[in-house]
C-alpha cells in the first residue's frame, strides 16, 4: 500500500509539473505574441505620426506662405500667435535683474503689474534731462540690464534734434560711469497716431524719425545696444490708448516678449 501511494504521488507530481510547464509556456507565448503585436502597432502608429507630422509641417509652411502674401490683418494675427508661443516664464522673473527707464509709457509696466516696481524707474513727464537725476537711484538698484525709452516728451521739449542728441548722450555717459558693467539698451522713439500728430505738430512722423536717428547715433557713438521696438506696434492700432500716444495693457506683454527674443 505504501509503495502504491509513492507511485501515485510521483504520477501526480509529474502531472502537476506538466501542467505548470504547459501553463507557463502558454503565458510566455501569449506575452511574446502580445509584445510582437504591440511592437507592430507602435510601428504602425509611429509611421502614422510621421505622416501626420509631415502633413502638419507642409500645412504650416503653406500657412506661413499664405500669411506672407495675405493682408496686414492676417500678418498681425500670425505675429501674435507666435508671441503666445514664447516661454511662459514670468516676465517679472526674467527681468528681475533689469531696470526700465522712461516716461509714462514705461511707467505703465508697473501700473499694469507686469514688472516689479524695482524693475521700473520711470515717471510721467520724464525726458532725457530729468532722467539724469534718476541715475543715483539706478546705481543703487545695480541692474544687469538697463532698457531706456524716451522721446515722447522730448519731441515737445526740444525744437532741435541736436539738443536732444546732446542731452541723450549726457544721460548715457552718466549711466555708463555709474554702472560700467551693466548692459545698456536704447529703444526706438515710438510714433504717435495721426490724430495725435494733428493735435500736436511736434509729434509728427518727420520729427519722430529725426529723433529716432538721434537714438541710433547715440547708441553707436557710446557703443551701447539699440533695439527698434516699432515692429511691436506695426499695423496694430488697437494697441494704442484713445489719446494716440500711450498704449494699453496688451502692448506691454508683446513689448517684453519682443525684447526677450532680441536678447
Amino acid at each position: 500500500m505504501k509503495k502504491y501511494n509513492k507511485k501515485t504521488i510521483k504520477k501526480f507530481t509529474i502531472l502537476i509539473l506538466i501542467l505548470v510547464i504547459i501553463t507557463t509556456t502558454f503565458f510566455i507565448t501569449k506575452i511574446y505574441l502580445n509584445k510582437k503585436k504591440e511592437e507592430a502597432l507602435i510601428k504602425k502608429n509611429y509611421a502614422l505620426l510621421q505622416k501626420l507630422e509631415n502633413r502638419d509641417i507642409n500645412n504650416i509652411e503653406k500657412k506661413l506662405s499664405e500669411d506672407g502674401n495675405s493682408n496686414n490683418n492676417n500678418k498681425t494675427e500670425s505675429y501674435e500667435k507666435i508671441q503666445k508661443q514664447i516661454s511662459n516664464k514670468s516676465n517679472k522673473l526674467f527681468f528681475e535683474n533689469s531696470v526700465f527707464m522712461g516716461d509714462s509709457i514705461t511707467e505703465a509696466l508697473e501700473f499694469y503689474n507686469i514688472l516689479n516696481s524695482s524693475s521700473v524707474l520711470a515717471k510721467k513727464g520724464q525726458d532725457v534731462i530729468k532722467a539724469r537725476k534718476s541715475v543715483p537711484q539706478l546705481k543703487n538698484l545695480n541692474p544687469k540690464r538697463i532698457f531706456i525709452l524716451y522721446g515722447e516728451n522730448d519731441l515737445e521739449l526740444f525744437s532741435d534734434a541736436k539738443d536732444f542728441e546732446d542731452n541723450y548722450t549726457k544721460l548715457v555717459k552718466d549711466i555708463k560711469r555709474a554702472l560700467p558693467n551693466s548692459q545698456i539698451y536704447l529703444q526706438s522713439v515710438m510714433p504717435a497716431q495721426p490724430k495725435a500728430q494733428q493735435r500736436n505738430k511736434k509729434l509728427s512722423n518727420f520729427r519722430s524719425s529725426l529723433f529716432l536717428d538721434v537714438v541710433k547715433r547715440v547708441a553707436k557713438k557710446e557703443k551701447v545696444n539699440f533695439i527698434d521696438i516699432r515692429p511691436v506696434i506695426a499695423n496694430k492700432n488697437y494697441l494704442y490708448e484713445p489719446d494716440g500716444i500711450h498704449f494699453n495693457a496688451k502692448f506691454y506683454s508683446l513689448w517684453l516678449n519682443y525684447l526677450r527674443q532680441k536678447l
